[in-house]
Formats: C-alpha cells, sequence, structure tokens
C-alpha cells in the first residue's frame, strides 16, 4: 500500500528555517534598537539638543524609514524580495 504524501510534509522544513529566521531577525532587530535607544541620552547630551528638537529629530528618523520601505514595497511585489534586496 501506498501512503499518500501531502505537499505540507516537503514544505514543513523549509516552513521552520523561515519561521527560525524571523525569529532571529526581529531578535537582532529588538536588539539593536534597545543598544541605539539606551544612546539617546548620550546624543542629547553631546549634540546638546532641546527635548523639542530630539523629538523632531527621532520623528524624522522614523518617517524617512516608513518612506523608504514604502518606496521599496513596490519592487518586492514586482520582483521579489531576493532582487531587491541584493
Amino acid at each position: 500500500m501506498d501512503r499518500q504524501v501531502y505537499a505540507y510534509e516537503y514544505l514543513a522544513p523549509a516552513v521552520r528555517a523561515a519561521r527560525r529566521a524571523t525569529y532571529a531577525m526581529f531578535f537582532a532587530d529588538g536588539l539593536g534598537f534597545g543598544i541605539w535607544a539606551g544612546h539617546i541620552p548620550a546624543l542629547k547630551q553631546k549634540s546638546q539638543l532641546s527635548d523639542s528638537l530630539l523629538s523632531t529629530v527621532l520623528l524624522a528618523v522614523a518617517a524617512g524609514r516608513s518612506f523608504r520601505s514604502r518606496l521599496r514595497a513596490r519592487p518586492c511585489g514586482t520582483s521579489g524580495a531576493g532582487v531587491v534586496s541584493s
């Protein structure tokens, strides 16, 4: 008797590897952000920024990242993420 083989049985190792890679990227991103955020007070003091100017700079950084990610989303949808990121 032949056993019926399902498609997900072949994809399971690839899915597990993708899940591990996603966890690793989120961990690295969180670690990097935590380290960077810990240096904000030193950056503020060294640059002699007021609270309002520091807030504006941080908002500009976030807006720039958001704008850049939207610019890269369209090529990723048409060409694939591997092509765009390399």
